[in-house]
């Protein structure tokens, strides 16, 4: 377990708060989203409002997750520009917060035009004590924090067909390719940290590539969200396009920011130049250890079984003790 200041525990403990108790905070949201709607009897968009707007709770729960590992492995590393990057996300985060405002504006404006109202005779008698249960089942909340933070979540609120008739409303996605989405980026993320982190650069090769390839699905799919698909004349996912359109735009400007600066590194060392081998992690200095990594033992002598990449770390690391103190 790497060490941490004080600073650095109050900031990690709070970052944990804030998710906690954010989560807890959309888990109550979604409980008077579903009270309203229940309320009427809505037009096709104002389901495809409805039940689209499930799934950007969902988004938000599972960038706190996010956030979490992103405070972690930024501490773990002592690393300043990934601070920043923490900062940058936690004000995004405020950003996507502001949008889910907007979208229930959205939702009580638009989304009940032409509605019409059916209130249920037994939640109008039994308001209050809902009110009261709301309160009671506070702890349990806490103990469903697990599945909030999980996929159980995602799947529950945007892959269930029976929760977001999506297919009734004229549009046909397929679970499957959710799921490798989901997955293929997870892993495509941990591959892209551990290679730069590790400066192996075939496989950062091989990220690049793959990041390259995919930014034709995300051209594809930017445009086909796009594709108007109307039900008795009227655009269901009106209001969900904008969202997905801007979600899928910043996407792929990451993609290519990533792509862009993976590059630079992949020619950094291709040209010999291994920043975290030779200079060392201070994640391992600050734990008492040696701050290089597997590189202490190279052999000079050895140099006609050596790797290029070992070659490379040998000659920078003799001429870095060759400098004056």
């Amino acid at each position: 377990m790497f060490k941490l200041t004080l600073i650095g525990k109050i900031t990690f403990i709070s970052i944990i708060l804030q998710a906690i108790i954010i989560t807890v905070l959309e888990a109550f949201v979604i409980y008077f989203h579903v009270n309203f709607v229940k309320q009427y009897q809505l037009t096709p968009q104002g389901d495809g409002i409805s039940e689209a707007d499930l799934i950007y709770h969902a988004i938000f729960i599972l960038s706190l997750f996010f956030q979490i590992l992103l405070a972690a492995d930024a501490l773990w590393h002592r690393n300043t520009v990934q601070i920043i990057a923490l900062v940058m996300f936690n004000f995004l985060s405020l950003i996507y917060a502001g949008i889910q405002l907007y979208q229930h504006q959205i939702l009580e404006d638009k989304g009940t035009i032409d509605a019409t109202y059916k209130p249920d005779a037994a939640t109008r008698t039994y308001y209050y004590w809902d009110n009261i249960r709301i309160f009671s089942i506070f702890g349990i909340h806490v103990l469903l924090l697990s599945k909030e933070f999980g996929w159980e979540n995602y799947k529950t609120y945007s892959a269930d067909l029976l929760l977001i008739p999506s297919r009734q409303i004229g549009y046909s996605d397929s679970i499957i390719e959710v799921v490798l989405v989901f997955c293929f980026g997870t892993l495509m993320l941990l591959l892209a940290w551990f290679s730069v982190t590790m400066e192996m650069k075939y496989l950062l090769l091989s990220v690049i590539n793959i990041y390259s390839i995919s930014l034709i699905y995300w051209v594809y799919r930017l445009v086909t969200v796009n594709l108007k698909t109307l039900k008795n004349g009227q655009d269901p996912y009106q209001f969900t396009r904008q969202f997905l359109s801007f979600f899928l735009a910043t996407t792929l400007a990451l993609v290519v920011f990533t792509v862009f600066y993976s590059v630079i590194c992949f020619r950094n060392m291709m040209r010999g130049i291994y920043v975290l081998t030779v200079f060392g992690r201070p994640e391992n200095e600050a734990e008492g250890r040696s701050p290089y990594l597997d590189t202490d033992n190279l052999s000079t002598t050895s140099s006609k079984f050596m790797s290029k990449r070992q070659s490379a770390i040998i000659q920078q690391q003799l001429l870095r003790a060759q400098e004056p103190k």
